[in-house]
């Protein structure tokens, strides 16, 4: 089942980590400490160091080794967009390129059957019934069955440590070392409109909390802006990691979304209290089984939302 309350929307949680100070201190630390390596750097390395683990980012200042080893992963992986592919529209790279059919968002299986009784025969953000509902993955379904890249895992740990450990716990079988994301814990139901802007990484859901016992977790969702209308450029371009934060000031936000007209805003009439579902919305999804129906991961939640923020800020693909 899924409960809503309206809130006032907000962008806050967005750039939160622009503000921290603590943050900001450090990332200066860093600069002073190797000013060769953060004066010109691509725009999706920038951001991994904006939004990682504040600890993670420590630890750099206090290890040249650490500081060394993040900054050359970030080039071995420039041509994985890695941001793309845990929090937006980017692939694995493949030497396998035979067309494969769009994966079916709405066809059942025993995992979906079971996400669908945990919530409710509905979408868990509008309260939409069946027939059009969709099964969406946190990590998505583009990456089921692959490896992860080695490299790619180490980076992680770099920037996000022991939080890492846990998304690969929750994603990679351990036995087979592919990535799974055929599991209830990695599935939500929502309507078409709800999921294709999810997927497309122009809407995104902040973990807030879950209860001690598993059977409550409430997000927030928030809307995002999409790269062609930003005006950042390519996630290529060279900037240095001061500057990231600073094409974010808040008059260039409101600019931002007074000139867009196509924000994503979900237009409910079916509400009793609210008829319009804004960034800032609190809902709340609630299983009565945590065990056979467990709630989405609040780990897998968490690298969702910190992907989704970097790969809307650090500007479009060459592709794009």
């Amino acid at each position: 089942m899924a409960s809503q309350q309206p809130q006032e929307s907000t962008n806050a949680s967005l750039f939160s980590n622009f503000e921290d100070q603590t943050r900001e201190e450090i990332i200066n630390e860093l600069i002073s400490q190797g000013p060769g390596l953060f004066n010109r750097m691509p725009q999706y390395a920038a951001g991994l160091y904006w939004l990682a683990d504040i600890n993670c980012l420590e630890a750099m200042t206090v290890s040249p080794q650490k500081r060394r080893q993040a900054f050359e992963l970030t080039k071995i992986l420039g041509g994985l967009d890695l941001a793309g592919i845990l929090g937006g529209k980017a692939q694995f790279p493949s030497e396998n390129t035979e067309a494969k059919p769009p994966l079916d968002k709405s066809r059942k299986t025993s995992v979906t059957t079971e996400v669908e009784k945990r919530d409710g025969n509905k979408c868990v953000l509008t309260k939409l019934p069946q027939p059009t509902l969709e099964f969406a993955r946190i990590v998505q379904h583009k990456i089921h069955g692959k490896p992860a890249p080695r490299e790619m895992w180490y980076l992680l740990r770099i920037f996000w440590g022991g939080q890492a450990e846990q998304w690969e716990k929750d994603l990679v079988d351990h036995k087979t070392g592919l990535v799974n994301t055929e599991q209830i814990c990695n599935m939500l139901t929502l309507e078409p409109q709800a999921a294709a802007y999810w997927d497309e990484g122009v809407t995104g859901f902040r973990p807030i909390s879950m209860n001690d016992d598993g059977t409550s977790l409430t997000l927030e969702y928030v809307t995002l802006f999409s790269n062609d209308k930003s005006g950042l450029g390519k996630r290529t371009d060279i900037i240095r990691l001061e500057d990231f934060p600073r094409r974010f000031s808040k008059e260039y936000i409101d600019e931002l979304l007074r000139r867009d007209d196509e924000i994503p805003t979900l237009d409910r009439s079916n509400f009793p209290d609210i008829r319009f579902i804004k960034s800032g919305y609190i809902f709340t999804i609630t299983t009565d089984d945590p065990v056979k129906r467990p709630l989405p991961s609040m780990n897998l939640l968490g690298a969702r939302w910190i992907f989704t923020r970097i790969a809307a800020m650090q500007g479009r693909g060459e592709d794009e």
